[in-house]
């Protein structure tokens, strides 16, 4: 969670599974579980954000190769926060890592 005092605090949530496996899932987190969480940590002066690039990597970015880092660098801003759905899918692998910057990992 953010404790800087020149930033509001902010408690950020990456969200992360295959999408087919836990669509319904990361609905209900999202239509049911998470307003609850945002209402409880405003409350305590605290803003939630759940992070879903579900909604956050367009078409092209995703063409362009992009994905990657900019998946890797939402993570790192919400680190320690991460919640892993784990299903039967491995989800998508890039051809090949080495062409994707490191986030310092």
């Amino acid at each position: 969670m953010n404790t800087r005092p020149d930033k509001p605090r902010e408690l950020r949530v990456f969200i992360s599974s295959t999408f087919k496996d836990f669509l319904w899932e990361r609905d209900r987190l999202f239509s049911h579980v998470f307003p609850t969480v945002r209402q409880a940590a405003r409350r305590r002066g605290v803003e939630f954000t759940a992070i879903d690039l579900r909604w956050g990597i367009t078409d092209e970015q995703a063409q362009l190769g992009h994905a990657i880092s900019a998946c890797l660098m939402e993570v790192d801003e919400c680190h320690p926060y991460f919640i892993g759905l784990i299903g039967e899918r491995y989800g998508w692998i890039p051809k090949s890592v080495e062409q994707y910057p490191s986030t310092g990992w």
